[in-house]
């Protein structure tokens, strides 16, 4: 009985808590939410929206999104040659690129004053995840033998899991407008790459290609799974790695 007793007490004072909170929000005329986006981002083909949600008069959630569909300098790279004069390459067209980003982070505000203004700390949590492909054909010598135009095709799928603490500041003007600098944020990325090459070599080619990919599969732990087939050279890979995370950031918004 006594327990019940002391359970219900603490859901009580648990309940008047809350409700004071609540109330005390209600009271301010500080903004509770904002959305923000990062407009120096758009010309490199990156899409940057925030959503801030108050919680209460020094704390918030900040929920980022973050998505890019075309490489940096993308249009620039279409017909760029590559490799060494044995087997002279080119890209066949535009890399294919796109990204997104999930992050989420609560903000702990300094309370010089209420609402979503002033220094914070904030924990995070984020994801990314990457998807790109490169297309090209290359000719040479191999084995004595004169290669025909081989097509290639690479892709990457890095994707990167991160925890951290980020540090900012962030400026309520007129109530209404807001700029937010993250100016620095540290943190631990677990990052995943899987990998694809796909290559249309002739299969007289095949016992050189053979002993060059086995090498490769040696030295390169990433592709040690990879395979070659008398079809052309297929590589398949995955490796992990726990490396420092980096945050930054800047945003404009509007509260209300």
């Amino acid at each position: 009985m006594t327990k019940i007793k002391t359970l219900l007490l603490l859901l009580s004072l648990t309940m008047s808590l809350f409700v004071s909170a609540q109330e005390q929000q209600t009271k301010t005329s500080d903004p509770k939410n904002i959305l923000k986006i990062n407009p120096f981002k758009l010309g490199l083909g990156t899409i940057n929206l925030s959503y801030e949600r108050m919680i209460t008069d020094y704390g918030s959630l900040n929920l980022r999104l973050r998505t890019s569909f075309w490489p940096p300098l993308g249009n620039t790279l279409d017909g760029t040659e590559f490799g060494p004069a044995s087997w002279e390459g080119r890209l066949n067209n535009i890399p294919s690129f796109n990204s997104i980003l999930l992050d989420l982070e609560y903000r702990f505000y300094s309370k010089k004053k209420t609402g979503p203004q002033g220094f914070y700390a904030a924990p995070y949590l984020r994801y990314n995840h990457y998807n790109m492909r490169l297309d090209g054909q290359y000719t040479g010598m191999l084995c004595g033998t004169y290669r025909n135009e081989a097509q290639s095709s690479i892709k990457l799928n890095p994707n990167m899991a991160g925890i951290g603490v980020q540090l900012g500041a962030q400026w309520l003007i007129k109530n209404r407008v807001t700029i937010d600098w993250s100016f620095f944020g540290i943190g631990v990325d677990l990052l995943t790459i899987k990998g694809n090459l796909e290559s249309s070599d002739l299969r007289s080619d095949y016992p050189q290609m053979q002993q060059d990919a086995n090498e490769f599969l040696a030295e390169n732990r990433p592709f040690r799974n990879g395979s070659v087939t008398n079809d052309g050279v297929k590589l398949n890979g995955k490796t992990r790695v726990i490396i420092p995370g980096i945050k930054t950031g800047f945003t404009i918004g509007y509260a209300f």
